[in-house]
This record gives structure tokens, C-alpha cells and sequence, in this order.
């Protein structure tokens, strides 16, 4: 599974993926959110990945997972299984976690490990 291709994993609770995705950002995407001065790639994929509906989070959280391990970003695989587990019975509420995690700068601060 995903796991066995990058192992790297957190155990904080509050780092979900909207979080992981978050340390994706360059400097100038991360500044261009808190401004609303338009979209960046990561911001893009980001709201692509929310757009998912059933089955299709899958491969998206998977190309994601994919470029944290290139990043040597560690990924909360506890908080991500319950996540998309949930996801078909309540995707409205992990979207909305998730892009609370994405777009406030306090949760960033609050960090991953």
C-alpha cells in the first residue's frame, strides 16, 4: 500500500491533509492565499482534490502522498485511513476540515511534527 511506498508518518492528530498539503506551498503561493491574489498550482490541486467525488479522492490523495514523500513531508496515515473511510458517509465535513487545515495560517504554526 501507500504506507510501504513512503513511510515516513506522523502521529499528531490535528495533522491532516489539508495540513500536509499546506507545506506544499511556496512562499509566494502561501502569501498569494493569504492576500486572495488568485490561485496557485498547489492551491489548484488542492481544490481539485476536494472536488472528489467517491472513489476518485483515492487517486488523488494518492498523487499527493506521492510528492510528500518527495518532499520528506510525513503523512498522519492513522487520520488519513479514518478520513476516506468517512468520506462516504460525511465527504461535506472532511472537506471542511481539510480546507481549514489548507487556508489558516494558525494551523500551520500549530505544525506537524
Amino acid at each position: 500500500g501507500l504506507y510501504a511506498t513512503h513511510s515516513l508518518e506522523s502521529t499528531d492528530e490535528k495533522f491532516d491533509f489539508g495540513s500536509l498539503c499546506r507545506r506544499f506551498l511556496s512562499d509566494e503561493e502561501r502569501d498569494k492565499i493569504t492576500t486572495a491574489e488568485g490561485l496557485g498550482p498547489v492551491t489548484r490541486r488542492f481544490q481539485h482534490l476536494l472536488a472528489a467525488e467517491g472513489e476518485e479522492i483515492f487517486s488523488r490523495v494518492v498523487r499527493l502522498a506521492l510528492r510528500a514523500k518527495a518532499e520528506d513531508i510525513p503523512v498522519n496515515y492513522e487520520r488519513l485511513f479514518k478520513d476516506l473511510l468517512a468520506w462516504q458517509y460525511r465527504a461535506d465535513q472532511v472537506r471542511t476540515e481539510w480546507a481549514k487545515s489548507f487556508w489558516t495560517p494558525s494551523v500551520e504554526k500549530g505544525g506537524a511534527p
